[in-house]
Order: C-alpha cells, then sequence, then structure tokens
C-alpha cells in the first residue's frame, strides 16, 4: 500500500515540476523608446525571465527572423550575428556557439514565444528589465530611422531609475 502511495505522490511531484507556469504579471517592452509591437500575445514571464513573441520586438530591433515549422526552430540574424533556438530545447547557437538558456523557447496558445534577454543581446543589443516598473527597455545602439537621437531615457535608465537593472 505505501509504496503505491510513494508511487503515486513521486508521479504526481514530478508532472507539477514539468508544468511550466507563465506569470500574470503585465510587462511593457520599448525598443528604442517606441512600445514594442506583438500580434496578439503580451510578453509572458517565465521562471523570471522575460518571453515575447518571435517576431514583433525583433522585427522591430531590425532582425531578420525565420521560423521552420517542421522543425520547430528559430533563427534570427542582425548585423552578422546569427541565432538559432528549438522550442523546449535549452541549448541555443550564438554564431554557432552552444549557450545554456535559463528558459528555453515555448509556446503559449499557438505563439511563439522566445527569450528576451538572450536574443535582444546575443544580436548586440543592450536589455535593461525595470523591475518597479515591469518593463524592458531595448537600446539597439543607433540613431531612429528620421535619424533623430532617441528619448535619452533609454541611454541611462539603468543609471537613473530606482529598481532598474541589467539581469
Amino acid at each position: 500500500d505505501r509504496p503505491i502511495t510513494r508511487a503515486i505522490a513521486f508521479t504526481l511531484l514530478a508532472a507539477a515540476t514539468v508544468t511550466t507556469a507563465f506569470s500574470q504579471v503585465i510587462v511593457r517592452v520599448e525598443v528604442d523608446g517606441f512600445p514594442a509591437s506583438y500580434d496578439g500575445t503580451p510578453p509572458q514571464i517565465l521562471n523570471g525571465r522575460v518571453l515575447v513573441p518571435l517576431r514583433g520586438v525583433f522585427e522591430q530591433m531590425g532582425a531578420d527572423v525565420n521560423w521552420d515549422d517542421e522543425n520547430k526552430v528559430i533563427t534570427a540574424t542582425r548585423n552578422g550575428r546569427r541565432i538559432w533556438m528549438r522550442i523546449g530545447n535549452p541549448t541555443a547557437l550564438k554564431d554557432d556557439v552552444p549557450i545554456l538558456l535559463e528558459v528555453p523557447p515555448q509556446v503559449l496558445d499557438g505563439r511563439t514565444l522566445i527569450p528576451l534577454r538572450f536574443v535582444g543581446e546575443a544580436l548586440g543589443v543592450k536589455v535593461v528589465w525595470n523591475h518597479l516598473e515591469k518593463s524592458v527597455s531595448i537600446d539597439t545602439g543607433g540613431n531612429d530611422e528620421d535619424g533623430a537621437e532617441r528619448p535619452p531615457h533609454i541611454r541611462c535608465l539603468s543609471e537613473t531609475s530606482a529598481g532598474a537593472h541589467s539581469e
């Protein structure tokens, strides 16, 4: 009787640890001072990491993003840098160098979500998390398309906002 109870308890515990639970916190993301675009699915927090829909944010950063549906593989390139990720796989490639992700790409409600900090930094942009505001600022390191400089709060958020830090 006890071995069966233990086996059931172990099975339930294992199932609970495998289940991914997304946070219900609303996260705001800006790219060069402008709100990031999404395709219906907002950013999510999973295990303390911000995941965002595959295309919107990264195309706004100037990245070329590709999705291989058959193999569930994401590739993105920007300024000669290339990343490769597979849904559920904690190992990504940055310019063909393996990198262990704390949170692998996920699918939520039929949408592909990828880890914002890893992808952003791997593609050469600055990513700053503001814990108090639950917001992420992305600085691509250049001027806006019209040649105007971006708002100053993007460049100095980590220095001026209380609670702002890079993860």
